[in-house]
């Protein structure tokens, strides 16, 4: 039996399950139920299904258009040769996918003997045993490309044009320096020391992001480190799963891992000392409704017991930060030596009972 890997948007998984049925129906093994199991990481289960697969069936909508999440898979498929696409709505996929052509079913009402859905399953069918033959037929989109390359989009007409530009810059300063209107820039340091901070947010408060970008000023204090990191002394002493162990002893890279509802991780700092810190960042790789939606941060400078003092509550975009790998929030500067991390809910909404939490970073200096 071939396995089917179906890539969607979290939103229609009700109106995917009419397709998974029917692809069931024709004998195919579907992968699309995402609810992992605890501890398991959540990327690598998808990645090892992906590998599985004997064909991929990328479903566009509305929704899943914007999910970097989908396109990631879809991309993936497409490079071993076994994406199949099908439009739910009617949409335009991604730049990557347009080029394709894509099965309609956005008229498409569940019936097993819909021209449509037949044209998809022989499509399946055909990539699953042979290997990514194209599908053809009335039923299939075919969305007007232009394949021919202008000059100027060749790797030649991207080195002229960045030399080109490079040179015109390089005129245009020149030229505004002769007649006084700029002068040599400052040194970045004072720039630096004349940018404002954010305002606290009061202890036990909810939390509002950093500054565009989240970037911690340059003016941090020496010694500013990541009080989470294993290579700087941290240690897992309390956890409410083994999920946390695997999430964050992969430090090298951010990690992701599946956390149940509601679940915590203490942490000690090197050899138990206190530290005084004032910011928390968690990392977000692709917009998901599995994605962590509330964090809550506690201390305490008495026991990884406790008891232990709320710092804050922080709602995590749902969306990659570019500018900086981690979303960060700032606090009032606390003091203590142990600090326990609860993953309260999911950005799908409440009555999960797991999802899917990324690499945090502590900021602070050890005392």
């Amino acid at each position: 039996m071939s396995t089917v890997f179906l890539s969607y948007a979290a939103a229609d998984r009700a109106r995917v399950e009419p397709l998974v049925k029917a692809l069931e129906a024709d004998g195919f093994d579907v992968w699309w139920d995402r609810d992992i199991s605890l501890g398991e990481s959540y990327h690598r289960v998808i990645q090892q299904a992906l590998e599985r697969a004997a064909c991929a069936v990328v479903v566009w909508s509305h929704h899943s258009i914007g999910s970097e999440w989908v396109t990631n898979e879809a991309s993936e498929a497409r490079k071993r040769g076994i994406l199949v696409p099908a439009l739910l709505d009617d949409v335009e996929p991604p730049l990557e996918f347009r080029h394709l052509q894509s099965a309609t079913l956005f008229a498409w009402q569940g019936a097993m003997d819909d021209s449509s859905l037949q044209q998809l399953i022989s499509a399946v069918r055909r990539v699953a045993e042979r290997g990514g033959a194209p599908m053809s037929s009335p039923a299939v989109r075919r969305p007007s490309a232009r394949t021919v390359k202008s000059w100027w989009e060749t790797p030649a007409g991207w080195a002229v044009s960045a030399a080109a530009l490079l040179l015109a810059a390089t005129l245009l300063v020149l030229a505004l320096r002769g007649t006084g209107l700029i002068g040599d820039a400052a040194p970045a340091t004072d720039a630096v020391a004349t940018e404002p901070s954010p305002a606290p947010a009061p202890a036990g408060g909810a939390v509002s992001p950093a500054p565009p970008g989240g970037a911690r000023p340059a003016s941090a204090p020496a010694g500013t480190i990541d009080l989470l990191d294993v290579s700087d002394g941290a240690q897992i002493v309390a956890a409410s799963e083994a999920g946390w162990k695997a999430y964050i002893y992969a430090r090298d890279e951010p990690t992701c891992s599946i956390i149940s509802t509601n679940g915590f991780v203490t942490f000690a700092f090197r050899d138990e000392r206190r530290a005084r810190f004032d910011r928390i960042g968690v990392f977000v790789e692709a917009t998901s409704g599995y994605n962590v939606k509330t964090v809550e941060l506690y201390a305490s400078d008495e026991s990884d017991r406790g008891p232990f003092e709320k710092i804050g509550t922080f709602t995590v975009p749902n969306f990659r930060n570019e500018r900086q790998p981690f979303h960060e929030f700032a606090f009032e500067p606390v003091t203590a030596r142990y600090v326990k991390l609860v993953a309260v809910d999911w950005q799908e909404g409440a009555g999960r009972p797991n999802g899917n939490i990324c690499t945090m970073r502590l900021l602070g200096i050890l005392q």
